[in-house]
């Protein structure tokens, strides 16, 4: 498994992407090709919790000195402190994995409406001709165009200008209207000027709404089009990848990977105690001819062991 499945079941998303990833069957360069468009997702999620995280440890930092600090009427000042530069270096990673996503829907709507054709490999490439000209249907071109110009193409634009031209973190403040305070990393209002003498910041777009609001869109535009298309919400489940490990050509009783999920984080005088949820996969030297050489088994830790003995 490349993706993980708490952090997509937590956040309600790309529940019917599963339905359709299970629904693959045998066609394995598609089901790969849904397996890394939700390891993306995944790493977005986990870059916005802790881009979120840094952000709360930076406004606490401030906090030490709040009653020295003179604001002037904006409720701001700039701070330069170690976890905002954390939630700076999540900004790149986020607009770079948005726009591969972005891309994606392409081959992922291709496939459910049954297009043959050829098709361009970025949305932006798609638009310059339309959907409609590569046999996308109405239903699917208006969803697809209604996103694109609803905030699609403004992060399209901040990834060009971030990875092309210059950091979008200059405008980053303190900002003290409500307690405890915020971060705020203001994005351009109009990143297709390409030029930092000519952008705006009027809309006061911050990075991590920003951020956010551009996954759940892509999340809410694919999960319209497969409900359209009969795909029913299942949430994740775990399993893991195992075509690195070898063949099983040579019978051998060997552990082949661990599935292994935290049920619950509790803190105690000793540091933070886990409650696990382990599976075990193995390769084994089957007793009967013709019998299987893969077996499963649920595994305490050693210490649960050891208390037992």
């Amino acid at each position: 498994m490349r993706y993980q499945p708490n952090l997509l079941n937590e956040y309600g998303v790309f529940q019917r992407l599963n339905t359709l990833l299970r629904a693959s069957g045998e066609d394995e360069p598609f089901a790969n090709r849904l397996e890394h468009f939700l390891y993306r997702s995944s790493c977005i999620l986990a870059s916005l919790r802790n881009m979120y995280v840094a952000e709360e440890q930076t406004v606490l930092l401030v906090r030490n000195y709040i009653k020295q600090i003179e604001f002037d009427s904006s409720s701001r000042i700039a701070v330069s402190a170690e976890p905002l530069f954390f939630v700076y270096s999540q900004i790149p990673a986020c607009l770079t994995l948005l726009v591969i996503l972005q891309n994606e829907l392409i081959g992922i709507f291709q496939k459910i409406e049954g297009i043959k054709r050829a098709v361009p490999s970025s949305l932006n490439k798609a638009f310059k001709k339309g959907l409609a000209t590569y046999g996308f249907s109405k239903g699917v071109s208006d969803q697809v165009n209604k996103y694109w110009l609803n905030g699609g193409k403004y992060i399209r634009d901040l990834r060009d200008v971030n990875e092309h031209h210059f950091a979008l973190v200059d405008h980053s403040y303190f900002h003290f209207e409500n307690d405890p305070g915020q971060i705020l990393i203001l994005l351009p209002d109009n990143p297709e000027r390409k030029s930092i003498k000519n952008f705006t910041y009027r809309e006061e777009n911050d990075a991590f709404n920003t951020l956010s609001k551009g996954f759940l869109a892509i999340n809410d535009l694919v999960e319209s089009i497969l409900e359209e298309f009969g795909y029913t919400q299942e949430p994740f489940t775990s399993s893991i990848y195992l075509a690195h490990m070898g063949t099983f050509e040579v019978p051998q009783n060997r552990t082949l990977g661990l599935m292994i999920n935290t049920k619950s984080r509790t803190q105690t005088e000793n540091g933070i105690q886990l409650i696990l949820d382990t599976i075990e996969v193995r390769q084994i030297i089957p007793e009967k001819e013709g019998e299987g050489n893969i077996a499963i088994r649920k595994l305490i830790t050693d210490s649960e062991i050891q208390k037992k003995t």
